[in-house]
């Protein structure tokens, strides 16, 4: 994902849409992340699932996970969010 554009103007930055978290004075955001096509659009709803890790570079920490289902509606102009986070445990 490049951002959000309308009318060829950016509304969003491309990290916009994700998460990130301060820790030890740093951003990590989730590494590679996996898209399904949940929805192709045909019956008027386009969804979109993103999904990975974020993981910190401590030892003994246990990642988390991040979920993230966008979907577009047919005839509306917005984008629809609906965000699932668990994030890292650190020792």
């Amino acid at each position: 994902m490049k951002g959000v554009y309308r009318d060829g103007v950016q509304e969003l930055l491309e990290e916009s849409f994700l998460p990130c978290i301060n820790y030890d004075g740093k951003k990590y955001g989730p590494g590679k992340l996996s898209v399904r096509v949940d929805r192709d659009g045909r019956a008027g709803v386009a969804a979109v699932r993103l999904s990975g890790e974020l993981a910190l570079p401590v030892k003994g920490a246990t990642p988390g996970k991040i979920e993230y289902l966008l979907y577009l509606i047919e005839g509306v102009p917005y984008v629809f969010v609906d965000t699932a986070i668990t994030y890292p445990d650190t020792p």
